[in-house]
């Protein structure tokens, strides 16, 4: 495999010179699942491709955060073939750092150091994202270690446990020898920790611990170390073909098999989460795994034998008011997707993120390809629930709530359209986590209906466009109402202001988000702001479409009507998030980068100081005396409506 180094790649245009992925044009349907962690969408996967829950494993599901890499699958002919995407080795040790800062943190905390705790905070980051464990190990592994459905070749050995345990005594040695040298430099620049006696004074001794801590010479010799243990993991694979970049660093892996069983070993060691191949897994590395091949239950009750496109990812999270916009890496594919499969339980209300997500589509002209998954469903019952149709009734509920509660920010058109799908386009679904053979009759009922949903979606109907004229009148106000719902969560998280639902985050987070954006990726976990400023526009623009819009010809239906608006609204999306790129991202790399390298005592205050000057820059204040930034944001989007609107032949005036 030939590729440029990276940089000059993306993984995912890496994985389409692999294995491109079809379209309607070649008879196929895609469909894009999303929901928060946990919700089961990769459950409803597997059903999907007949994927064995102990056979197979694949993709790896469990109760905590699994997904966090873009799961791509193309039900086909012939042999299985696949290609795996690696994050950069930039994010790697930026998350070893993150990963040994958690832990020096906890021999404080701990205080008499247990080494065991001490290595679990080591081995797995505090977001669940970015585990050591599946490459290093775990700690104080026994022979009662679990190897069901494992075979001997896939299993870590007893050998290698041991060496693992052996290694990871010797990076809590270290951590401890840190943790102490640095504590040693943090109390001769202020009071001791023992003499640290309110919350307010250990707060500060620890802000002035983790301010020294970056700059220990033991500490980035040990991240060293480390990324070289996890870059000798990537030699342990014996089959398939590896491409890596100037510095030796793995970019891809292409592996093919006619045999499903030989297939599926393979990728496992790289999408596994299995505690009896810990140690060897590879799986908190990638970030994207495609495979293609003929996928299908081997008890067809669902008449599975269809052309499918199935894309999945990283949970849309689950934490209240986490969630400020849609990754773009999701949103970007909004246009190529034929349904928009939003996972949730049926157990419990809707959250924030769906939520965000329904907002998202419903603005950005997508609200007809939504459709929902509602999982768990036998679990839904009551004395006021007689009928199935009582059961379903109650489930769509907390849909329409959030909906209503929207209103306000989408607009009565798009929330109109979502609450057509919630009526129209939801599913309900009980013991998915059983093998299809073993479903109810009421899941296979519903699975097959929403397979035959997804197939149809392929092939809409055609619909007319009307012509329509914008006025341009309050777009201003809805351009300046957007700016100022931007900047409200980021001056939370920076601690610029304080606010209830966006508590300040961790310096450890904000200086990943800096280095993502060095390298051109833009966001970090929940910390989006180029997807923040794109959805808050776009959400923006969506609320003054409807008001400001009016027919240029005589005798136009609503349905044509609503089709040129959603048209303008899915025609005005890329040029937003191109516009948000280059103003909070392109423009400022400098910036960024001064971000990133702040160390020292009072460095988390510099960078979120330089990010709060990036971001009032990028999305400045508009009032009555508007500045030539602010002049040259609102000319922008007055110019994305206006192309949009010139695409259908409207005009804003």
């Amino acid at each position: 495999m030939e590729i440029e180094p990276a940089g000059n790649h993306k993984p995912l245009q890496i994985r389409e010179g692999s294995i491109p992925l079809p379209s309607k044009d070649d008879g196929y349907a895609t469909v894009m699942l999303v929901g928060t962690t946990g919700a089961g969408k990769t459950t409803v996967l597997r059903q999907f491709i007949g994927s064995d829950h102990e056979r197979d494993r694949f993709p790896s599901t469990s109760t905590a955060r699994t997904t966090t890499a873009d799961i791509e699958i193309v039900v086909d002919d012939g042999p299985f073939a696949g290609v795996v995407t690696f994050m950069d080795q930039r994010e790697v040790k930026d998350e070893i750092e993150k990963c040994l800062y958690h832990a020096c943190r906890t021999v404080v905390d701990e205080r008499r150091g247990i080494d065991r705790r001490i290595a679990n905070a080591f081995l797995s980051s505090q977001e669940q994202r970015f585990r050591l464990s599946y490459p290093l190990g775990r700690w104080e592994v026994t022979e009662e270690s679990v190897q069901r459905s494992l075979s001997k070749d896939e299993a870590t050995t007893e050998e290698e446990k041991k060496q693992n345990q052996e290694r990871l005594e010797g990076y809590v040695k270290r951590i401890r020898s840190i943790t102490k040298r640095v504590s040693e430099s943090t109390n001769d620049a202020g009071s001791t920790l023992s003499e640290a006696r309110g919350a307010g004074e250990r707060d500060a001794w620890m802000n002035l611990f983790e301010e020294i801590l970056p700059g220990d010479q033991g500490l980035q010799e040990l991240v060293s170390d480390i990324l070289t243990e996890i870059r000798n993991r990537f030699d342990w694979i014996a089959e398939g073909e590896f491409a890596f970049d100037a510095n030796d660093w793995p970019i891809a892996w292409e592996y093919e098999s006619e045999n499903r069983d030989d297939f599926l070993k393979e990728v496992r060691w790289f999408s596994s989460n299995h505690s009896g191949q810990f140690g060897r897994l590879l799986t908190p590395l990638v970030n994207g795994v495609r495979v293609r091949g003929p996928f299908a239950p081997a008890d067809n009750r669902l008449d599975a034998n269809r052309k499918l496109v199935i894309l999945d990812g990283e949970g849309l999270g689950h934490r209240a008011q986490a969630t400020t916009s849609i990754r773009s890496q999701i949103t970007d594919r909004f246009a190529q997707v034929d349904v928009i499969l939003l996972v949730d339980s049926a157990e419990q209300p809707m959250l924030p993120s769906p939520q965000e997500l329904l907002k998202t589509a419903g603005s950005m002209g997508y609200a007809d390809k939504i459709a929902f998954a509602f999982t768990h469903f036998e679990n839904v019952h009551g004395d006021d629930l007689d009928t199935l149709d009582d059961r379903e009734d109650r489930v769509r509920n907390p849909g329409r709530d959030a909906v209503n509660n929207m209103r306000d920010v989408i607009g009565d058109d798009v929330a109109e359209d979502l609450l057509e799908r919630v009526e129209s386009s939801a599913f309900f679904l009980e013991s998915m986590d059983k093998p299809t053979a073993q479903l109810p009759s009421y899941s296979i009922s519903e699975l097959r209906r929403l397979l035959e949903s997804i197939e149809a979606a392929a092939h809409p109907e055609d619909t007319s466009i009307a012509k329509i004229r914008l006025s341009s009148r309050n777009l201003d106000m809805a351009i300046r109402d957007a700016v100022e719902r931007f900047h409200e969560p980021w001056d939370g998280r920076l601690g610029i202001k304080r606010h209830p639902d966006y508590p300040k985050e961790h310096w450890t987070r904000v200086k990943a988000l800096s280095l993502r954006m060095i390298i051109g990726q833009n966001a970090y976990d929940t910390l989006r702001p180029v997807d923040d400023l794109r959805s808050r526009l776009q959400e923006g623009v969506s609320r003054w479409l409807n008001r400001q819009a009016s027919e240029l010809d005589a005798d136009v239906t609503q349905e044509e009507r609503q089709a040129a608006l959603t048209a303008i609204r899915q025609g005005v999306y890329a040029l937003l998030q191109k516009m948000s790129e280059q103003r909070i991202a392109e423009r400022h790399q400098s910036a960024w980068e001064r971000a990133y390298y702040y160390s020292g005592t009072g460095s988390s205050y510099d960078r979120a100081d330089e990010i709060n000057g990036i971001f009032k820059n990028a999305a400045p204040s508009i009032g009555f005396d508007r500045s030539m930034n602010a002049n040259e944001l609102i000319n922008g989007v007055y110019a994305a409506v206006q192309v949009a609107a010139e695409e259908v032949d409207g005009r804003l005036d």
